[in-house]
C-alpha cells in the first residue's frame, strides 16, 4: 500500500493504540511497527511518532533506533521513551530523576537546539 502514511514506532507503550487510534480519527492512515525491523518509505511516510514505552535510555538493554534514514524534513513527535531517545541520539543528556514522573514534568532547554 503507498497511501500518505503516518508510521508510530511502538517502544512498549500502553498508549500506542490509543495514539493510533486518534491519529486515525483525523482520517490518516496509520501503521505501527516495532523499532527493530521498522524501514523508513520516503514515498509513503510523512510523518513519524515515537511512543513511550517502561525503559530509559540508560538502561543497558533499552531498545534503539536509527534516525539516520530519516530526512530532516520528516516531522517526528517523540513521546517519553521516544523523546528521551530522540534526545540522547542528538547529543542530548538523559540523566535520572529523583522520583518518577508521571503528569507535567519540567523541562531545561540550556541551547537554541
Amino acid at each position: 500500500m503507498n497511501e500518505p502514511c503516518v508510521d508510530i514506532i511502538d517502544f512498549g507503550s500502553q498508549y500506542t493504540q490509543i495514539i493510533a487510534r486518534k491519529i486515525r480519527s483525523l482520517n490518516v492512515y496509520t501503521q505501527i511497527h516495532a523499532p527493530q525491523t521498522y524501514t523508513f518509505d520516503p514515498g509513503r511516510t510523512k510523518a513519524i511518532v515515537l511512543s513511550g514505552g517502561p525503559s530509559s535510555v540508560n538502561d543497558h538493554d533499552a531498545p534503539d533506533f536509527t534516525f539516520s534514514s530519516i530526512p530532516p524534513e520528516i516531522q517526528i513527535l517523540a513521546i517519553c521513551y521516544g523523546a528521551q531517545l530522540f534526545a540522547h541520539k542528538h547529543n542530548g543528556k538523559i540523566s535520572p530523576s529523583q522520583t518518577r514522573e508521571y503528569g507535567r514534568a519540567e523541562l531545561t532547554i540550556d541551547g537554541p537546539h
